[in-house]
């Protein structure tokens, strides 16, 4: 997971933190605040692994289509409803 070495600019950089997520979902954790609320990048990350959930903006884990995304992974999402729902 590079994401967590890099300056927060790099952090904030769309295509840079796409290509983490769709590698490895959990680089979700990473991304900046501001992408961590941007629809594309949250159902990138959580259809390579549905417990990058946990990772999203509150506003995207009430999101139908996102949940749907995250819950369709095969595996158990590992705390991925850890914010007390």
């Amino acid at each position: 997971m590079v994401l967590k070495w890099l300056s927060p600019e790099m952090k904030d950089d769309h295509d840079l933190c796409l290509a983490a997520v769709q590698q490895d979902g959990f680089a979700l954790q990473f991304a900046s605040p501001r992408l961590r609320q941007s629809k594309t990048l949250v159902l990138a990350a959580v259809s390579r692994d549905g417990a990058a959930l946990q990772f999203a903006s509150p506003e995207l884990c009430e999101d139908r289509e996102v949940v749907l995304a995250a819950v369709e992974q095969p595996g158990e999402m590992r705390g991925a409803n850890s914010r007390g729902g």
